[in-house]
């Protein structure tokens, strides 16, 4: 941490937004700068494929070989993101918000981290959590079901956690679920917090606890939202993509925890793969520009949040809740870290 905000207050302008790697940070971490590569656009064709590796890997002798991005802008790019101040949640195992800016968004108290996107105006600052759909997993694998013998839960029975929790009430009767089952990176970078089941009572039972966890997912996506808000950077509606993004429930929790549209995309499990090859198309010329991924990109279905006055002011009053329990909990969590060094 003093060397976070050692660099924080130097402020030094990040290789997204000046296009080269910043010699302050690479004094102050002691590094080498000769070992530092060059520094290319998504898009730059760096290479091609030789006789040989054509021959190993069966791809043509000659094929452009393209710089790419990785996971992050290609997902943005998948998810139809390329507009200033657009921006989608990742509900994957982990889980993320993201928006596309300008220049990079330096957030006072560190939530938020900023990386390139594929197009070299815009930038994308992000703010990613450790456990989303993970947390859903283990709940699904340790508590209720067991591992699954394929080595992934199947379809049928993350449907039947879903029902079970359509029939709890919004809020989970008061039952807090605190996502931090492998520590946490955004809001809080720290590695000793854990995961919390906090308020139960004899009157909650299993669609309550499993409410809880995709609320507690939501609830922390949301304090994420703010810092973005706290910047000025405030988007009406937010897209989602992710293997969590499937369940309907998630989503129109996302929506009422978050007081925003969620935009569900037609093309899920290949958005990543998508904006990959978006990048590879506007590499060779297939594509004009990375807009492109708003016209290939499709809505299939939206979700409103809902607006009952009541509902709103039990999640408020809730969110108020869970973003204190972190805080009341944060030394017991370094307590019990180091108990892990007894």
């Amino acid at each position: 941490m003093p060397m976070i905000l050692a660099l924080q207050a130097i402020r030094p302008r990040s290789t997204a937004a000046t296009g080269r790697w910043s010699p302050v940070l690479i004094e102050a971490s002691g590094l080498d700068p000769a070992k530092f590569p060059e520094i290319r656009a998504s898009a730059d064709v760096v290479g091609r494929v030789s006789r040989k590796a054509g021959a190993d890997t069966g791809l043509l002798a000659g094929t452009p070989v393209v710089a790419g991005v990785g996971d992050g802008p290609s997902a943005t790019l998948g998810a139809g993101i390329t507009q200033e101040k657009t921006g989608y949640i990742y509900l994957g195992s982990s889980g993320w918000v993201s928006m596309v800016t300008r220049e990079p968004v330096f957030d006072p108290r560190f939530r938020v981290f900023n990386v390139c996107h594929a197009d070299p105006h815009v930038v994308l600052p992000f703010g990613t959590m450790q456990s989303a759909g993970a947390a859903y997993k283990w709940l699904a694998e340790r508590v209720f079901y067991g591992p699954s013998t394929h080595g992934a839960r199947t379809k049928s029975s993350y449907e039947a956690l879903d029902r079970e929790a359509e029939d709890a009430p919004k809020a989970s009767r008061n039952l807090l679920f605190l996502p931090y089952l492998m520590g946490e990176r955004s809001p809080y970078y720290d590695t000793a917090a854990r995961g919390v089941f906090l308020g139960l009572t004899m009157i909650h039972g299993r669609g309550e606890m499993i409410r809880a966890v995709l609320e507690g997912v939501a609830f922390n996506l949301r304090v994420i939202l703010e810092a973005f808000q706290e910047q000025g950077i405030d988007p009406p509606e937010l897209r989602i993509i992710g293997g969590g993004a499937k369940s309907r429930l998630w989503r129109q929790i996302l929506a009422d925890i978050l007081g925003r549209m969620i935009v569900y995309p037609a093309l899920l499990d290949e958005a990543t793969s998508l904006g990959a090859a978006i990048v590879g198309g506007v590499a060779v010329g297939i594509f004009e520009g990375f807009d492109v991924a708003g016209e290939l990109v499709l809505e299939k279905e939206r979700q409103h949040p809902d607006h009952d006055q009541a509902v709103r002011g039990k999640y408020d009053a809730l969110y108020s809740v869970f973003k204190d329990a972190y805080l009341a909990n944060r030394a017991i969590f370094e307590r019990l870290a180091s108990l892990d060094a007894v």
